[in-house]
């Protein structure tokens, strides 16, 4: 039906009748002259959204197919009558009869209305909705999310739709991810800076420790009581001098091997490889050995040279341990020290070496048993990276040499939003967020929604073949 219901403006005629209908509204207030501006804001809202629910639910009415039998992906369905539906607008609930359908040569089941997949609705919400709705829990839980929804919006969705509504993006997302995530990657690529601009892809990952109902209660040495470790990923665009330009994160719940984390930063990976071809490689991590595994995989995977560093402040801790240890409580020594130690790495090509024979002769000076424990740690630390911390090459060639933006992942990701006093998570209703949060920073999220819901409809026409309307008889 090609009929245009979308005004392109307010006719004189249209104008009276809004301000007549204003005039009576206010004269039916029993104090007008106690109408503040707050109040006339308020009604004003109130009566646009009114118009609004009144205009979506005429608009849709005419979208409704007037077939007397459709196709579902293949499967012949039979007109059976019109059912009543409440839907979730950027104006609030509005009510839609629509015409629904049932499979034939069956008895009751479900039913399908083809109103609702030419939507695109989820949890009853419209894609609009849907996208607001997801924006609100990436940043907030249910409870809060609902109350400034009905403090700045029409939308007054339950606690329990808001939960279900990430759980229901899930579900999609993670049974297309591989082909939605190319999807979005290409139609959000303008806002990757161009390819003269970028002369580094760095690349790391990390853990955060998160409560999971999951989790065993008694004391384990891999974690804190009733935790697991969440993970998250990002890969980051620099240019020549070392600013950076942009940031594509991920979020994974806890898994063995961070198989799945892996395996969506390698595609990541690979396509900024192929958007910026001359773009040099580095990964920057703490020393656990899990990380460069990772890394090395990555590397091979892509047939690509990948520069190791480590992390310049874990390694600047570390050794800051064993010196602090040393000297006791000569505060003002050791921080003297380290000081220079780290100007040193970062301006000196022998520095490590030099810092590995200096670690070593505070080993032979000895002291207590804490004492010697930091200082064999550090040397086991910088002796098992001593490839990964030549950091005046690094700085020369314009590498990052600290893992920073990897740091703030775990806290703008997990922390800020799944750590907060008394919560603990499940693995579904984790994953969701940490994947509408990760899509959020990365400037992807409204793409992500739109991907999802596209793929979330189910395939339906109109069955143009009178001959199969109702099922032939055998005499």
């Amino acid at each position: 039906m090609s009929v245009s219901i979308i005004p392109t403006e307010l006719s004189s005629e249209d104008i009276a009748t809004i301000e007549a209908d204003v005039r009576r509204r206010m004269e039916r207030h029993p104090d007008p002259g106690a109408i503040g501006p707050v109040e006339i804001e308020r009604q004003s809202s109130d009566y646009s959204q009114m118009v609004g629910r009144a205009y979506f639910a005429a608009a849709v009415k005419l979208k409704d197919e007037l077939a007397s039998s459709i196709q579902v992906n293949g499967e012949r369905y039979r007109y059976k009558g019109v059912s009543s539906v409440d839907i979730t607008t950027m104006m609030g609930d509005v009510r839609v009869d629509r015409r629904v359908f049932v499979r034939r040569g069956g008895h009751g089941g479900a039913t399908v209305a083809p109103l609702d997949e030419w939507l695109g609705l989820t949890c009853r919400m419209t894609p609009l909705a849907t996208e607001v709705t997801a924006s609100f829990m990436a940043a907030l839980c249910a409870s809060k999310s609902q109350q400034l929804m009905g403090l700045y919006g029409g939308m007054t969705p339950s606690t329990s739709t808001l939960g279900r509504a990430p759980k229901k993006l899930l579900a999609v997302w993670e049974a297309n991810r591989t082909e939605i995530d190319a999807e979005v990657r290409e139609i959000t690529a303008d806002q990757l800076p161009p390819e003269w601009a970028v002369a580094t892809i760095a690349f790391s990952l990390d853990g955060v420790m998160l409560s999971m109902k999951s989790a065993p209660r008694s004391k384990e040495p891999t974690g804190p009581n009733g935790y697991k470790e969440a993970s998250t990923a990002t890969a980051t665009l620099y240019d020549s001098e070392g600013h950076r330009l942009f940031t594509i994160y991920l979020g994974r719940m806890p898994e063995k091997n961070k198989v799945s984390l892996q395996r969506l930063l390698s595609e990541e990976i690979g396509f900024l490889i192929a958007r910026f071809p001359k773009a040099q490689l580095v990964a920057v991590a703490d020393g656990a050995t899990e990380n460069w595994r990772i890394f090395n995989e990555i590397a091979t995977e892509h047939s690509v040279k990948v520069t190791h560093v480590l992390d310049f402040y874990h390694l600047m801790e570390k050794v800051g341990d064993a010196v602090s240890a040393h000297y006791g409580g000569k505060k003002k020594e050791a921080e003297d020290e380290l000081k220079t130690w780290a100007e040193r790495l970062k301006s000196q090509s022998h520095a490590p070496e030099q810092l590995l024979r200096r670690l070593y002769e505070l080993r032979r000076v000895g002291g207590t048993v804490d004492t010697l424990e930091k200082v064999n740690a550090a040397i086991t630390y910088v002796d098992n990276n001593r490839n990964r911390i030549a950091y005046r090459r690094f700085l020369e060639h314009g590498l990052p040499i600290g893992s920073g933006v990897q740091e703030a992942a775990c806290k703008i990701l997990v922390s800020e939003r799944m750590k907060l006093s008394g919560m603990t998570w499940e693995h579904e209703g984790g994953q969701a967020i940490l994947n509408l949060r990760a899509a959020a920073y990365s400037g992807r999220l409204s793409a992500v929604i739109h991907a999802i819901l596209k793929r979330a409809r189910k395939a339906i026409r109109v069955d143009l073949n009178t001959a199969r309307q109702r099922p032939q008889r055998v005499a």
